[in-house]
């Protein structure tokens, strides 16, 4: 029974996680469902015992850390709401983690990255939440409001339903599809570097398993098939983005025309500024609106972190990136621990221009990252 529970829990949350989370009250429930899949997990911790607490001690450090900058933190209230922010993504992430080892079943996680892709691309055709910035180009919001977020949660959903489905037809070509509809719809260019990722993806994981190959006939066939496949992939991907208003925004960036880009950059000149200044122990979580002109976030991870946490606090979240990219590197799941691997360069470089140390998606990817590199067996995934 608390198996059963526990995977319609982890469902629950990882759907609301991409569905619920960014809507102004509604993402409270979000956190109600956390909070009931932690009172499932400590109830089964009474009755059976709890695998892998132990496994994930580098992950308390920084949630230590960020609590005690709230106490030299100028505008404490604030830095105390954000502190909640950051621990219910962190908790979800783990919870998430503890549930694969403690008989949660990776297919909550595949139907619920799946349902939740449904809803994200319905809102975005029907809603009439946009952005519109000029008469013929529009950015999409969907039930997020947020268009960069709406493509980011389709791209992570894409990325679970790939890698945690069965390999089939629809698993390989849904995700591209949400996708390409992220990159057209959205406008954003954080999606459009997913793109050469794939290609480089499909390479690599290609190549590798046509040397496996003994057969002189099979490689040939195999490599035939990889030079069709690769420009096929790039003449779609390129259709789509050319018409779209992403495309043009990220022409107008390495062109140097772009305002939005102009903004960012003197963000991260003035968040370097603000560094130099608490350089070891930071200004307090989610202070760096407050001492800056922009009075907004920095739209940038790495300054975000520095500026609210110094160099100790950014030493110690990427350790978590850190040792769970070196976990995966020793995996001897190949297949999965490239893709995790790409998967991971993707998102160190999406936070030069996003801040995502309090984004539910993100701790979700890092547990069951964690979770792929100690205990993905062919047994236990759906893809094999």
């Amino acid at each position: 029974m608390l198996n059963y529970f526990l995977n319609i829990l982890v469902f629950l949350y990882v759907l609301f996680a991409f569905v619920l989370t960014p809507v102004p009250g509604l993402s409270t429930i979000t956190n109600i469902i956390l909070i009931l899949l932690l009172v499932n997990l400590a109830l089964r911790s009474f009755k059976l015992g709890l695998y892998g607490l132990n496994e994930i001690w580098f992950f308390f450090p920084i949630f230590c850390y960020m609590f005690a900058t709230i106490l030299w933190s100028t505008h404490q209230h604030s830095a105390l709401i954000s502190f909640i922010s950051f621990s219910t993504a962190y908790l979800g992430g783990i919870a998430v983690y503890i549930s694969l080892r403690n008989g949660g079943n990776i297919k909550s996680i595949y139907y619920g990255s799946l349902l939740a892709s449904f809803i994200l691309v319905y809102s975005a055709i029907t809603t009439d939440i946009i952005i519109t910035n000029t008469a013929t180009n529009f950015r999409a919001a969907g039930i997020s409001g947020n268009p960069n977020l709406m493509g980011l949660c389709l791209i992570t959903c894409a990325f679970f339903i790939y890698s945690l489905g069965k390999k089939h037809i629809f698993n390989n070509i849904y995700p591209i599809t949400i996708i390409l509809f992220a990159i057209y719809t959205t406008g954003s260019r954080k999606i459009i570097i997913v793109i050469p990722f794939i290609i480089i993806y499909i390479i690599l994981s290609k190549y590798k398993n046509i040397q496996y190959t003994k057969s002189m006939f099979l490689k040939l066939r195999k490599y035939t098939a990889l030079l069709i496949i690769i420009p096929l992939i790039s003449y779609i991907a390129i259709s789509v983005t050319e018409s779209s208003f992403a495309w043009e925004r990220m022409l107008k960036f390495i062109e140097g025309n772009d305002s939005s880009s102009s903004v960012r950059i003197a963000m991260i000149e003035e968040g370097i500024s603000l560094w130099k200044e608490a350089p070891i122990f930071g200004h307090g979580i989610n202070q760096y609106r407050y001492f800056s002109f922009w009075d907004t976030y920095s739209h940038n991870n790495y300054i975000e972190i520095m500026v609210s946490s110094g160099i100790i606090g950014f030493i110690l979240y990427y350790l978590v990136y850190f040792k769970i990219l070196k976990y995966l590197l020793k995996s001897k799941n190949n297949e999965h621990m490239l893709l995790y691997v790409l998967m991971f360069v993707l998102l160190l470089v999406w936070e030069f221009a996003l801040v995502s140390y309090q984004e539910k998606y993100v701790w979700i990817f890092l547990g069951i990252s964690f979770w792929i590199a100690h205990y993905s067996k062919s047994s236990l995934i759906l893809s094999k």
